[in-house]
């Protein structure tokens, strides 16, 4: 098994390598953050919510709207990703799920 996830962390450097992450500053920090945007907030409901045509309980989110947000989430998952602080995570989390934002 040791084998075969050294051959998996070694395919991952060097896809990591071909694009680009490595070089640049903080550059696997700003891949994580964008990983993980887009495994919880990117690729989940609210994709579904924006792409939905809008209905008497919500408006539609325009495309603007959502890049933007989606920066600013992955901006904050940046910051949470370098923090030493032991709880900072949850504030990410609180921050994704704010269902009061739209």
């Amino acid at each position: 098994m040791e084998a075969h996830l050294q051959e998996a962390v070694a395919w991952g450097r060097q896809r990591l390598e071909e694009m680009g992450v490595f070089a640049a500053q903080d550059g696997l920090r700003w891949a994580a953050a964008h990983g993980l945007l887009l495994s919880v907030w990117r690729s989940g409901p609210i994709e579904d919510a924006h792409a939905a045509r809008p209905t008497n309980r919500r408006k539609g989110m325009p495309d603007g709207v959502m890049f933007a947000r989606n920066t600013w989430l992955t901006r904050q998952a940046f910051d949470v990703l370098g923090s030493t602080r032991q709880y900072r995570l949850y504030g990410l989390e609180r921050l994704i799920l704010d269902r009061d934002t739209e």
